[in-house]
């Protein structure tokens, strides 16, 4: 089997014997009574320490248990945060469809700013190209009958078309336009391409572009090949008909994958979208008004951990890891609490993880809103850290004060001893965290980095 399957695979394997015998053993800690929570080496008894929000957690309570003794130091910068040309403030430029705004943002800025459309437009080799795809989607819709591989032929790009156009938007936005804004106040600005923030403006662009064409493709080879000929048949006719009129180079790629994945319902990436309007508005206004220098941590990250049955919620591993997660925001250690996880565990489950989570740490110890931040996104361990350190750069968190995760022993043994670094590497292809260390059996701190804010295209359910 290959070592990726291991690596996903074990954590989950040996937390879940886990589960059980940190339950025994932490029930007889507390002598039956309350949570089941974990007691460290060292207790922390200062009553100052305990959360503002503490008084409002208090339905269904048990006596607070002890929580080992957490140094942030051991996380402290080495240099402040550099956000290397990103914009904490920046306003993002939205479409129709979030997962295209999320999987292929610079998709999203050629279709809706107008001044970079026009110059799109107006340049003859572009105009070729566009011309030249548009056709092909057309003759898809009459001759490819239920041949997948003439859709293939007819939509997918070779990476000899990819660098020739890469060539000829570098021409058309920078060379011929000489206006470098676009690439300032948005591909820099966003974050969205955090990992060629180091290019110079003309490489930066053609990175962009070529590896939104490469996700792109993939989405089309997963989702659209996926489909049965007949469905995918339709899905091309339907798109040629919804769009009548000339397509830029990369729409009618663009529109066939998009259909392709919301018709197998694969739509993870879009869900919950905007949650700064909707899951995360409660807490955003809060964190406005928190003085981060009261709290020896920013967040308590706790990464979710599925079930194993489609009808099941949340399983008891989640839960225990809640009420870690719990007993360290009681004490104090931080404001608020991340809930990461999305709709993982079985595949396709209608539960989200931190969606469940979030509601039982609120039903079971009356934990505020205000309090609970949710990344509803993330598939892996990896993506449990990029997502969370993007709430933090997004949301004005301070990056520079070091987040805590807890979970179970297996997990944090990944996150803070340094696995979970090289994973990043393989899996992600960056590292989205500049330091991390292991605190306690179950708790590790690390922190942030500018690189989370990339958005993958090749991860297309949580880019």
């Amino acid at each position: 089997m290959s070592m990726l399957f291991w690596r996903n695979v074990f954590p989950r394997l040996i937390s879940d014997m886990l589960v059980l015998a940190a339950c025994i053993s932490l029930a007889n800690c507390s002598g039956g009574n309350g949570p089941e929570l974990e007691t460290g080496r060292e207790v922390q008894t200062d009553s100052e320490t305990d959360s503002p929000d503490a008084e409002a957690a208090t339905d269904n309570e048990a006596e607070n248990p002890a929580v080992p003794s957490l140094d942030p130091s051991a996380c402290k910068p080495a240099a402040p945060f550099d956000w290397k040309g990103a914009d904490k403030n920046y306003e993002f430029v939205s479409g129709n469809d979030f997962v295209q705004d999320k999987n292929f943002y610079l998709l999203t800025l050629f279709e809706r700013l107008d001044s970079v459309k026009s110059e799109l437009l107006s340049d003859n080799q572009i105009s070729a190209i566009s011309k030249d795809r548009d056709q092909s989607l057309r003759q898809a819709v009459t001759g490819c009958g239920t041949d997948a591989d003439c859709y293939s032929n007819k939509l997918l790009w070779n990476d000899d078309q990819v660098s020739e156009a890469a060539g000829a938007l570098a021409s058309a936005l920078i060379d011929r336009a000489g206006d470098t804004a676009f690439i300032t106040n948005h591909l820099r600005a966003s974050g969205m391409f955090a990992l060629f923030c180091d290019k110079s403006d003309r490489d930066l662009l053609i990175s962009a572009w070529t590896h939104t064409m490469t996700g792109l493709c993939k989405a089309f080879g997963k989702f659209g090949q996926g489909l049965a000929p007949d469905e995918l048949q339709g899905l091309v006719k339907q798109v040629s008909n919804n769009h009548p009129g000339p397509l830029l180079m990369f729409e009618p790629l663009l529109y066939v994958a998009l259909g392709a994945m919301a018709k197998d319902g694969r739509d993870e990436a879009g869900r919950y979208e905007p949650l700064a309007q909707g899951e995360n508005r409660v807490a955003l206004d809060y964190i406005r008004n928190i003085n981060w220098d009261d709290y020896a941590f920013s967040v308590i990250l706790v990464p979710g951990l599925g079930p194993k049955t489609l009808d099941e919620p949340l399983s008891e591993g989640g839960k225990m890891q809640c009420d870690l997660g719990f007993a360290r925001w009681h004490a104090g250690l931080a404001p608020i609490i991340v809930t990461s996880g999305g709709h993982v565990h079985p595949d396709r489950t209608p539960y989200c993880e931190a969606i469940e989570m979030k509601h039982y740490l609120m039903e079971t110890y009356g934990v505020p809103e205000r309090a609970i931040l949710v990344d509803p996104h993330a598939r892996h361990t990896t993506t449990n850290l990029r997502n969370t350190a993007r709430l933090i750069l997004r949301y004005g968190i301070p990056p520079d004060k070091p987040a805590l995760s807890t979970t179970n022993w297996a997990q944090n043994r990944s996150i803070g001893g340094g696995g979970l670094g090289d994973r990043c590497k393989d899996e992600l292809g960056y590292v989205p965290f500049r330091k991390s260390a292991i605190l306690s059996d179950n708790d590790s701190c690390w922190l942030p980095a500018v690189t989370a804010l990339y958005a993958d295209p090749l991860d297309p359910l949580d880019p």
